[in-house]
């Protein structure tokens, strides 16, 4: 309702740009509700807006949004060719940030695909700005995306070194959601790599700060997580009582895909 009357005000003003900016928060409402149909009606109405004002970063912005809900509806082409749009007008500006984050965005969408070679090089593009910037939860982010590619590819134990650094970061930025989640990440790689007690330590360290922080679908994840592994351990009973309180934890938070 806010971004409304936001957008019938704009309408009174000669600086069309604010109608773009409500258009584009209003789509990203509808984003977070999960009616991405009609989220791309509004970063569309943003993306021409800003189209006819020549309101590059703007575009550019509107861009990314349509982009990243074209993802979510798994029209991945689309999708990358909207990102790489952006980039194109962010490399004209010279707007380092908001480089780095699309080709990050890009690499998720690569890697969705399966095409690991263009999302290592996106991340890595990523990467390299990131850190030229000095930006240290960028660069924690992008390691951690970069692991799990790599672990896709096999490589566990490049993917162990990045899934390493990443934690390192998030540690020093004091992102406690980014540290279980990296603690995950290797429990899993640790996995393939038949280090089974090394696994289930970082799963156990992981579930013990997901349960301090509250986060219950990361609960559910390790509960999981442990039961594979005492599976691949032989230790059944084990394995029995950590995938209950993983179903436990699924009815919990309605997770019907986990259930």
């Amino acid at each position: 309702d806010m971004r409304q009357k936001a957008i019938s005000i704009s309408h009174m003003q000669t600086d069309k740009s604010n109608e773009a900016y409500a258009n584009r928060q209003i789509g990203r409402v509808y984003e977070i509700q999960g009616k991405i149909n009609i989220s791309l009606e509004y970063f569309n109405k943003a993306h021409e807006i800003y189209s006819d004002l020549n309101y590059e970063s703007g575009v550019a912005r509107s861009l990314r949004d349509i982009g990243l809900a074209s993802k979510k509806l798994h029209n991945y082409d689309y999708a990358i060719t909207c990102l790489k749009k952006s980039l194109s007008i962010y490399e004209k500006l010279n707007d380092q940030e908001s480089l780095a984050s699309t080709f990050g965005y890009l690499g998720l969408i690569f890697k969705t695909k399966g095409e690991w070679a263009n999302a290592e090089e996106s991340h890595n593009k990523a990467l390299a700005i990131h850190k030229t910037l000095n930006n240290e939860e960028g660069t924690a982010f992008v390691l951690s995306n970069l692991g799990v590619v790599q672990r896709m590819k096999g490589q566990f134990m490049e993917s162990i070194e990045n899934h390493n650094l990443a934690l390192k970061y998030f540690k020093k930025t004091n992102n406690k959601k980014g540290v279980l989640r990296e603690y995950s990440n290797l429990g899993v790689s640790y996995r393939n790599l038949n280090q089974l007690d090394k696994s289930m330590e970082m799963h156990e360290i992981s579930l013990q700060l997901s349960e301090e922080l509250g986060i219950k679908d990361g609960i559910m994840m390790q509960y999981g997580n442990l039961g594979i592994v005492s599976k691949m351990m032989s230790k059944y009973d084990q394995a029995e009582a950590y995938y209950k309180n993983a179903l436990d934890s699924a009815l919990i938070i309605n997770d019907q895909a986990s259930i």
